[in-house]
């Protein structure tokens, strides 16, 4: 509480880049929401409750992508809920005090005592209540029944598609795109050459990595699994294939790998991505010109975002994603240093109600020990994957010599016997903040 009064201002539309929080709760701010929140598409949460803002909610509020939580509470707000999640799943809490808020939306747990928009004439009751029980469920339905049957179809039957390359056969369309520019998969062919070795990047486990550079300047990098000798996809690829594609569709977050969309030809699955520009966070540690750039604030930026990064897997997707593979090389590095967890190929969606159970996955030490052969699933796989690779960000390489030492019942070095000799000793605030992280790693591995 601040006591603030007076209208929002304007100027709040310039946060562009605020991504957690917007808290102005326990104020004395009137007039209207400021319709320049609709520029704050990296928001997280947003508070404006406790104040005397009045008027209509703006409706560009319904493109905060990122926004899954809001707070409008005791103002006096009146008009339609925006069409926008965090909106449409606010809890009563969340809008009570506001005697004018309606909803036209379908009905939905949080705001479900909100009277109807437009009164309660019985021909718009009447209407509503046909959309909600015959017209949206039979939509749904026949979107379901047509999606399955297209992906039959394309992954199964082979049917031929409309454009066929002369020199090649097989599918050149996305079953998914998720980007600003129209692409054909035809073009990414074109622009490596069917996929020619000089335009491979990195060669993992799982299958090939491709840096595609279009006509237009765009760039991309296509993760190209490894070829299935079968003509159709099972097994093990396909296990790979499912756990991505739903790992990934779904996600926005700043330190996650951003899928653009996928596709199959000739036997192979690939994924395309956005490039990102300096390579693997492990790459970097093992470059000496690179790592000295890696300041201790840097590093400890970079841990902080992947601790955002795992605990929105773990707590803010719903059903929560394990990545079981977190390691220094499936974290990309952003041109402005910010890290990116990838290759989510191994990837388990935690159902409720579901067994969880699956086969052990994850890289040679950066697997719990206790965990290495069990069959159980659980977010616990990730922390102790964390640690070591929080480990590794202090230390400049894996920390091999750091667990033997726990192993064999201790530590008997200082931290700063172990810290990456290429960067001056930290001092101040950062000093007591590697200290901090340092513990916090610790306790992840023990």
């Amino acid at each position: 509480m601040n006591n603030l009064d007076g209208n929002m201002p304007h100027e709040l539309g310039n946060l562009m880049k605020l991504q957690v929080l917007l808290d102005l709760s326990h104020n004395l701010l009137s007039g209207k929401i400021i319709v320049d929140l609709d520029k704050l598409t990296f928001l997280e949460v947003l508070n404006l409750s406790h104040n005397q803002l009045f008027g209509t909610i703006p409706s560009g509020l319904e493109g905060l992508i990122s926004l899954h939580s809001i707070d409008i509470s005791y103002n006096k707000l009146k008009g339609p809920l925006p069409d926008q999640v965090a909106f449409c799943n606010a809890s009563a809490d969340a809008l009570v005090g506001n005697a004018g808020l309606c909803n036209d939306l379908a009905s939905r747990d949080g705001n479900v005592n909100l009277s109807p928009c437009g009164g309660d004439k019985s021909s718009k009751t009447s209407k509503r209540k046909v959309i909600i029980a015959v017209v949206i469920p039979l939509a749904a339905l026949i979107i379901l029944l047509f999606s399955l049957w297209i992906f039959i179809l394309r992954c199964y039957k082979k049917v031929d598609q409309d454009e066929k390359d002369d020199n090649s056969k097989g599918k050149n369309s996305f079953f998914i795109w998720n980007h600003r520019m129209k692409l054909e998969f035809r073009d990414i062919r074109v622009a490596t050459e069917d996929f020619s070795d000089k335009y491979c990047i990195g060669i993992g486990g799982q299958g090939s990595v491709y840096k595609v550079v279009l006509p237009n300047d765009e760039i991309f990098a296509v993760k190209r699994l490894h070829q299935l000798e079968e003509k159709d996809l099972s097994g093990h690829q396909a296990k790979n294939f499912t756990s991505e594609i739903h790992a990934l569709t779904n996600i926005r977050h700043r330190n996650i790998i951003k899928m653009c969309g996928f596709s199959y030809w000739d036997s192979s699955i690939f994924f395309i991505y956005e490039y990102v520009e300096r390579g693997s966070l492990g790459m970097l540690l093992q470059k000496e010109e690179e790592a000295k750039n890696l300041t201790w604030d840097i590093r400890l930026n970079m841990i902080k975002g992947l601790a955002n990064a795992l605990s929105y897997l773990h707590h803010d997707c719903k059903p929560s994603i394990v990545h079981r593979d977190i390691t220094g090389n499936n974290i990309l590095v952003d041109s402005d240093l910010e890290p990116k967890i990838s290759d989510f190929g191994t990837a388990r969606l935690l159902q409720d109600g579901d067994s969880n159970w699956t086969a052990p996955a994850g890289s040679y030490g950066y697997i719990a020990p206790e965990l290495a052969f069990t069959l159980k699933v659980a977010e616990k796989c990730d922390v102790y994957s964390f640690g070591i690779v929080a480990l590794e960000i202090m230390v400049g390489r894996y920390p091999r010599e750091l667990l033997l030492c726990l192993e064999s019942g201790g530590l008997d070095k200082h931290l700063v016997d172990v810290l990456d000799k290429r960067l001056p000793h930290s001092t101040g605030p950062s000093r007591h903040l590697l200290i901090l992280v340092a513990c916090l790693a610790l306790k992840c591995i023990h």
